[in-house]
């Protein structure tokens, strides 16, 4: 079985760019649950936790599927993470100004916002607000 470690580098060397050491250690401690069908917890940092892509799933919630099907129109250096509400796309800044920062992106403005200096802090606010892996889909 591959260990997380080997999946989390071949990612790496597939989109040429280490991943924020922050967000590495977040997805070294996965696999992480998604949500079943049209289900959605009551608590909106809840549901932003339950929408984080990840390595190794074999779906289409697994970043090399994101990373394959990747918009052209979206920041070369913005690795989507996830996809919360209609299309509103949540990334990490790969390299330069923009590395490591957490940032959501939509259609509607064409332009990234900036929502934390880095992942762990974007995490550490969803856990505040009441996010929680704890919760399961009904």
């Amino acid at each position: 079985m591959t260990s997380r470690t080997e999946l989390i580098e071949k990612f790496e060397r597939r989109i040429g760019h280490q991943l924020p050491v922050d967000y590495r250690e977040f997805l070294m401690d996965g696999p992480f649950p998604v949500w079943k069908g049209d289900c959605n917890p009551e608590n909106q940092a809840t549901y932003i936790l339950f929408s984080l892509w990840d390595v190794g799933r074999g779906d289409y919630s697994d970043l090399s599927a994101i990373w394959e099907e990747r918009d052209p129109d979206l920041p070369d250096w913005f690795l989507e993470i996830a996809e919360i509400y209609d299309g509103v796309k949540l990334g990490v800044g790969l390299y330069g100004d923009h590395a490591g920062r957490v940032y959501s992106f939509t259609w509607d403005t064409g332009e990234p916002e900036l929502h934390s200096e880095t992942f762990k802090i974007f995490l550490d606010g969803l856990y505040s607000d009441g996010g929680s892996f704890d919760e399961r889909p009904k």
